[in-house]
């Protein structure tokens, strides 16, 4: 059975009704269709073997924090958190370290559960071992559900792209990899 790097955190509102943690090896039952329907390689993700999968998660849980949500004890979505230490942004309003966030639900959930789970999310983290003073969302605005007014209605502004790039881009150009920073909108809040 393939093994994973559980982070042991648990968030959990007053009502026990939303709890946010980290995954853990018994969710890779259900977290590998997860993975294949909502990866942002999609195409690239349909092709790839399931031992290649379980080495990408794998590899995921390593360099970045899975969180599972759950919501009156059914797993609805997750939300991915990773250190970029890539990311350059101009100016002084935001401080390192830059974490990405990205929300996904794989389940029918309302528009007011989805902004309070990521309001309580954001304030829950603060608590936790990990260190963050900037979370930033790269937004498709292509596609169907991007989550956009959510990350709006808590506090994500939009940032101008002049403002900020990646250390990466001289290793986009070389391997002729599309820049995502270039090409999406950033949303971004201290925290």
């Amino acid at each position: 059975m393939q093994k994973i790097k559980e982070h042991n955190i648990i968030l959990k509102n007053e009502s026990d009704k939303i709890v946010i943690r980290s995954i853990k090896n018994t969710d890779l039952i259900f977290y590998k269709n997860w993975f294949r329907d909502g990866h942002i390689l999609k195409d690239a993700v349909e092709k790839v073997s399931e031992e290649e999968i379980n080495k990408w998660i794998s590899n995921d849980t390593k360099r970045q924090y899975i969180f599972i949500i759950e919501f009156n004890e059914k797993p609805y979505g997750e939300i991915v958190l990773w250190n970029d230490n890539t990311l350059i942004i101009s100016g002084e309003r935001y401080k390192k370290p830059f974490y990405n966030i990205m929300i996904k639900f794989y389940e029918k959930i309302n528009d007011s559960d989805i902004n309070y789970i990521l309001d309580f999310f954001i304030k829950s983290i603060k608590q936790t071992k990990i260190k963050i003073n900037s979370l930033y969302t790269l937004i498709d605005e292509k596609e169907e559900i991007n989550y956009v007014e959510n990350y709006l209605k808590n506090g994500f502004k939009n940032i101008e792209k002049e403002l900020y790039k990646t250390k990466s881009e001289k290793y986009f150009k070389k391997n002729n990899i599309e820049n995502q920073y270039e090409i999406l909108t950033m949303l971004i809040k201290d925290v």
